[in-house]
């Protein structure tokens, strides 16, 4: 059984998100500022999500251990997909941001929060530039043709 079938089209992902959460997760063991009833839950959360998605974790894992330069193309693709569905929700977002921090009653912390999202919003559209400018696509393609030719 598995939680959702669309985590098979992020599943490098998937994964490297998966082990700083678990990671994440054993950390949040030793903070004080939660009780123990919500340092187990998160632990256990992580835990059922490792057990739902365990062929997806196993199979990944597989497919690094045989590493080639083609499985770090991979990832970069799964990546870049994953900032163009970044870019979209961002889009749709910003309206509703600005609308609830105009009608907030606690403006500090929502302008903290509008700063976040700009900082955000220029780190995908710099992701993006940086992904879409050919230059640079010419020359990880390039480099990619080298080092196929290098390895027997």
């Amino acid at each position: 059984m598995e939680l959702n079938p669309h985590l098979k089209d992020f599943a490098t992902i998937t994964v490297v998100f998966g082990v700083i959460w678990g990671v994440f997760s054993i950390l949040h063991l030793f903070h004080k500022a939660y009780s123990f009833f919500w340092r187990i839950s998160i632990v256990v959360l992580f835990l059922l999500f490792v057990v739902l998605n365990f062929s997806l974790f196993h199979s990944t894992f597989l497919y690094w251990k045989s590493f080639s330069l083609s499985h770090l193309n991979d990832f970069f693709k799964e990546l870049n997909r994953l900032f163009e569905i970044l870019e979209v929700f961002i889009y749709f977002s910003w309206p509703f941001i600005l609308m609830y921090s105009f009608f907030s009653a606690k403006e500090d912390i929502y302008v903290n929060r509008i700063k976040m999202f700009i900082v955000v919003t220029l780190f995908v559209w710099l992701i993006h530039f940086v992904s879409k400018n050919t230059f640079i696509q010419n020359f990880y393609q390039n480099l990619i043709e080298k080092k196929e030719n290098i390895q027997p």
